[in-house]
């Protein structure tokens, strides 16, 4: 009898077994996943390239501010335009090319204004992994001179 029993039961489990293989319930289910993994995936991947393209924004407009300050404590346009350019490209070292920088010190006088615009190209690997390219950011400044300097 234990014999007969045993076979049973290993009868039934090669049934089961069977109808398991055969059986489809949960493959709606593999392929629901993918449909929302996918898109879930790509909008991770979006945000991350939005937070690392307004990191380099606010990093080029940073040290346009300080380019601006810098310039606007020196004495003469030339040593302004030196002052800029210097503090400009110190502050950013991700850039693919050299920064730009323009200085207009057109307003050069005490209470005038001088300011300041830096593009910096920077590597779009550098924002999302796997985008070929490049981006230019732009970051504008100005800054107000000591009314109450002497001039040389």
């Amino acid at each position: 009898m234990t014999n007969r029993v045993q076979r049973g039961r290993s009868r039934t489990m090669r049934t089961r077994l069977r109808e398991a293989s055969r059986d489809d319930r949960g493959a709606a289910e593999v392929i629901q996943v993918m449909f929302l993994a996918i898109p879930a995936v790509a909008f991770v991947l979006l945000l991350t390239f939005a937070g690392r393209n307004a990191q380099a924004d606010n990093r080029v407009e940073h040290s346009a501010e300080s380019a601006a300050q810098a310039a606007a404590l020196q004495r003469s346009p030339d040593a302004a335009v030196r002052a800029a350019t210097v503090t400009a490209t110190a502050a950013l070292t991700n850039c693919v090319t050299p920064a730009t920088v323009t200085v207009d010190t057109s307003r050069w006088a005490p209470g005038g204004v001088v300011a300041v615009e830096v593009r910096c190209r920077i590597a779009a690997a550098d924002l999302a992994p796997l985008l070929p390219g490049s981006f230019t950011v732009t970051g504008r400044s100005a800054a107000v001179i000591d009314s109450r300097r002497a001039t040389p």
